[in-house]
């Protein structure tokens, strides 16, 4: 029987972070992010099966109730989501999935959960002939993982399209994606911060501020994922073609203020002391150019942009110094 791999990378949101669900919303005019793919991801082996099998460590799991499954708290709950979609609404087969490796730290911001859901579906469509495209794997990916209890946006399965750096725009439940070309290489470091955070409480406290603000720092939640957010991804695209990097670290470090003053203080999981004890530490001050929150934000992960390769190995050394784990990552430009 036909056996294939799949490799499906995570993703980094570099600028515009909760812009993609906030678009649905009348108030935000539209929704736009800056996405790079990444070195990480998730590996699995697959073939078609009479039933639908999970081998992961060692262990095998035959699972029967999907719509049980995508609703629990179970470690195969996105995969459970995303097949029961494609039974659903694509095609009724089985398939066997066995997990190989995945480098990407869970709920931490790079899109985990979309990248193994972006690989069953890409798995399906592979071994049942089924012609889809980027895009259509990625409205597979996020109706697969809508099926959980996560409330995701678009913006996760941009992993679909690999390891490039892309602007998108996001409006209605639509996405449109543009590739950027920039001037010069971005060093960037990336850190999971061995903290916790409750992605779930924070995309229901920041959407029980829509659609319509019934206080102030509802208002702003609506201004700071919708105008602000727009005026600075403007500034970014600008900078990333034309300038240079000293200029994109004052503005990641510009996008984690609008975030703080204008969103985080509607959820309390978006306090990150840690998060911040770390923006603000002395030696990454001096090592690196700017710095941000990642994904959902919170006390997940941090990432951090920094001068040249040089500066990258010393910023990873000082993070290792305080038993953090640091990626780095590198978007060519030129």
């Amino acid at each position: 029987m036909e056996e294939i791999k799949v490799f499906v990378p995570g993703r980094l949101c570099l600028f515009g972070e909760h812009s993609d669900w906030a678009s649905n919303y009348e108030t935000v005019d539209k929704g736009y992010a800056i996405v790079c793919g990444l070195e990480q991801g998730v590996n699995i082996k697959s073939k078609k099966s009479n039933e639908i099998i999970v081998i992961h460590n060692g262990s095998i799991r035959k699972l029967e109730n999907l719509d049980d499954i995508a609703k629990s708290d179970d470690f195969l709950a996105y995969i459970a989501g995303t097949i029961k979609y494609i039974n659903d609404h694509i095609i009724n087969e089985g398939i066997e999935i066995e997990i190989l490796e995945s480098t990407l730290p869970i709920k931490k911001g790079l899109s985990s959960s979309a990248a193994i859901c972006v690989a069953v579906a890409k798995a399906y469509n592979e071994l049942y002939n089924l012609n889809l495209d980027n895009k259509e794997i990625m409205e597979i990916a996020y109706q697969g993982e809508r099926n959980t209890k996560s409330k995701c946006g678009r913006m996760d399965q941009i992993c679909a399209y690999g390891k490039s750096l892309n602007l998108i725009t996001f409006k209605d439940e639509k996405i449109d994606i543009t590739p950027i070309k920039p001037k010069f290489n971005i060093y960037l470091v990336f850190t999971d911060l061995n903290k916790s955070k409750d992605t779930i409480k924070i995309l229901k406290d920041l959407n029980d501020c829509f659609p319509n603000p019934k206080n102030e720092i509802e208002k702003n939640v609506h201004l700071g994922l919708g105008t602000l957010n727009e005026n600075l991804i403007m500034e970014v695209i600008d900078v990333i073609e034309n300038k240079n990097i000293y200029e994109l670290g004052r503005l990641m470090t510009k996008a984690q203020n609008i975030f703080d003053n204008y969103v985080a203080k509607a959820s309390s999981e978006l306090e990150a002391p840690y998060l911040h004890e770390l923006l603000n530490d002395d030696e990454v001050k001096k090592l690196s150019l700017g710095g941000k929150g990642v994904g959902s934000q919170g006390d997940g992960s941090i990432q951090f942009i920094v001068e040249n390769e040089e500066k990258q190995d010393m910023l990873c050394s000082y993070l290792e110094s305080k038993n953090l784990k640091p990626y780095k990552i590198t978007v060519v430009g030129g």
